[in-house]
């Protein structure tokens, strides 16, 4: 009566812990000899559940066999670099910089030349007495040594009074500075205005 009570209480005990995983394959078929040996049709009919459940249980874990977790990368598009532009320089042709240089160094001597004939104008005393006003402009050409080759009054100021004022600032005025080796030119043209107004 008593084994009768032990064994399917031990029965039961290694049906669970076959499910838990606790026990080895190895102590299952002990298990097996033992109950088979001091076994009743009852014991016999569990232990026969049992091997089936363990047979299913080995099949299922034959089926899903565990895969590696795959490792999730969460990868950004790589951006590809536009390489930049080179620095485009603008390459001034050599005719334009010498013609920029010569514009430049033919109003410097220009601003040069004016400022001398300023130097020597003067208004007629009759004029300002009189109360003459006029403005006018020379037009005057010098060779390379700053001597006067050709001058006109390109614009009378209406008294002659005041126009051979002009013409004389012209002769007390030169020679001038004779041009600039740089200017690479054997005469050179200008224009002169000269006002007279009375303040």
């Amino acid at each position: 009566m008593i084994k009768q009570l032990i064994y399917p209480l031990f029965l039961s005990i290694c049906f669970h812990s076959l499910l838990i995983g606790g026990l080895s394959g190895e102590l299952y078929d002990k298990t097996e000899i033992l109950i088979q040996k001091k076994a009743t049709p009852e014991i016999n009919l569990a232990f026969a559940k049992i091997s089936r459940t363990k047979k299913t249980t080995k099949v299922i874990k034959q089926i899903a066999k565990p895969t590696p977790p795959a490792a999730l990368r969460t990868t950004r598009p790589l951006r590809k670099k536009v390489p930049s532009q080179p620095q485009v320089k603008r390459v001034v042709p050599q005719k334009a910089k010498s013609g920029v240089k010569q514009n430049a160094a033919s109003d410097n001597y220009k601003k040069v030349l004016l400022s001398r004939l300023a130097r020597f104008k003067k208004y007629p005393k009759i004029a300002r007495r009189k109360r003459i006003e006029g403005d006018a402009i020379l037009k005057v050409r010098i060779n390379r040594f700053g001597e006067v080759l050709h001058s006109e009054l390109a614009k009378s100021t209406g008294s002659k009074l005041l126009d051979r004022a002009t013409n004389k600032i012209l002769h007390q005025a030169s020679p001038f500075p004779p041009i600039p080796e740089h200017l690479k030119s054997n005469e050179f043209e200008f224009y002169v205005p000269v006002k007279f107004k009375l303040t």
